[in-house]
């Protein structure tokens, strides 16, 4: 799953920082995020998917991510099918199972929820 990447692009990877990723239309952004993702739920057993923040501009691009990023959870879960006891597998298991509590959006939602969420902490 992650044969195809440049070495930036593989350097973007790196889950012990923060990044933003900045490039122009069609470059891939949306693609390396979504590679991102996996592979922090894939390399870390003590982060689970609803801890991860994935901001991005536009509702387009929100749904894109998932629709990829769920995808490429089920294409590991076949690609693993063989060997069920494998700790990975259950790791994509139990990610698919809680994708519903996903926190990719837009930086608008993102902000609207947490209004919702502490109203009066927000004033």
């Amino acid at each position: 799953m992650f044969d195809n990447l440049t070495f930036q692009q593989f350097c973007a990877l790196d889950y012990k920082r923060n990044m933003v990723v900045t490039a122009g239309p069609g470059a891939g952004k949306t693609r390396i995020l979504s590679h991102r993702f996996c592979f922090i739920l894939l390399n870390d057993d003590s982060i689970s998917l609803p801890q991860i923040l994935t901001l991005t501009f536009t509702e387009k691009a929100a749904e894109e991510m998932q629709t990829r990023i769920y995808e490429m959870l089920n294409r590991l879960e076949r690609d693993l099918k063989d060997n069920p006891d494998s700790t990975l597998w259950d790791r994509i298991h139990e990610a698919k199972e809680q994708f519903h509590k996903n926190r990719i959006s837009t930086i608008h939602s993102f902000c609207a929820g947490l209004l919702r969420e502490y109203p009066v902490e927000s004033g």
